[in-house]
């Protein structure tokens, strides 16, 4: 899987986590891992920053501000690129947290 299929996958699957609450979206935490295992051993230049700078650049984010990372709060359209913001936030927290224990530990992937 290449770093822009990992990237829009992220975004899929974000997408589809907007129509649960938050305690749905934790069942998606498996496939952000396995994403992330994925970019670890195919591109591990996709780090949260990374993740993050590519959303925003490709206008992932709606409304959002790219200059400011952070979401407009002027009316409720924008209440979806808001919510979309909060839970990328905390996926990529996570993904930078598995990021940093695969590290510390030594484990390494072999490319596929």
């Amino acid at each position: 899987m290449t770093g822009e299929e990992i990237l829009k996958e992220i975004n899929r699957l974000l997408d589809m986590s907007l129509k649960w609450d938050f305690i749905h979206v934790m069942d998606l935490k498996p496939q952000f891992f396995k994403l992330f295992l994925q970019a670890y051993r195919n591109d591990p230049r996709l780090t949260g920053p990374a993740i993050s700078d590519a959303f925003f650049a490709a206008g992932w984010m709606g409304g959002a501000d790219y200059s400011e990372r952070k979401p407009k709060l002027l009316d409720d359209e924008s209440a979806h690129d808001n919510s979309k913001f909060e839970t990328l936030n905390r996926i990529l927290r996570m993904w930078d947290e598995w990021l940093y224990a695969l590290t510390e530990v030594g484990y390494v992937i072999e490319p596929e």
